[in-house]
């Protein structure tokens, strides 16, 4: 909740609503409101390396790109993911969200990911910020979209 003053009024607003989408602030309040989700996953060392560097969350907006070695570590990163929003009252779209497979094993069935009890789908590819990110032995991106 943000408390806000009616301008000349005297008058506090309370909003509960979230923030005013392109909205001078909005980026940074949003930021604000998350950075404990990523502190958390970052103090669990919920994670993996990409290229000698240790990542295991990439925000862009409201985007959340989770990253993991394992599928263990995954459901752990959406169990935390799911427990914030519940205390937060922050709602992930399952319908958005997904799963991709890269490595070695890539074409291994995996048993579904939850976030709570929605199930989220493997896919073999997906567009994500411009790019298509592409399932496989190795790490394919395709810009020619």
């Amino acid at each position: 909740m943000i408390r806000l003053p009616i301008s000349g009024s005297g008058f506090l607003y309370d909003y509960f609503y979230g923030v005013r989408q392109g909205g001078v602030l909005s980026s940074l309040l949003f930021n604000l409101y998350v950075n404990d989700l990523l502190v958390d996953l970052e103090s669990k060392k919920l994670r993996c390396c990409v290229a000698d560097t240790h990542v295991g969350c990439i925000m862009y907006a409201d985007d959340i790109l989770l990253l993991s070695a394992s599928v263990v570590v995954l459901q752990s990163m959406l169990d935390t993911c799911f427990a914030y929003g519940q205390k937060h009252d922050i709602v992930f779209n399952c319908s958005k969200s997904f799963c991709m497979k890269i490595g070695c094993k890539w074409r291994v069935g995996i048993s579904s990911m939850l976030l709570g009890e929605m199930r989220i789908a493997w896919v073999n590819d997906t567009k994500y910020l411009g790019m298509v990110l592409k399932s496989g032995a190795n790490f394919q991106v395709d810009c020619t979209y």
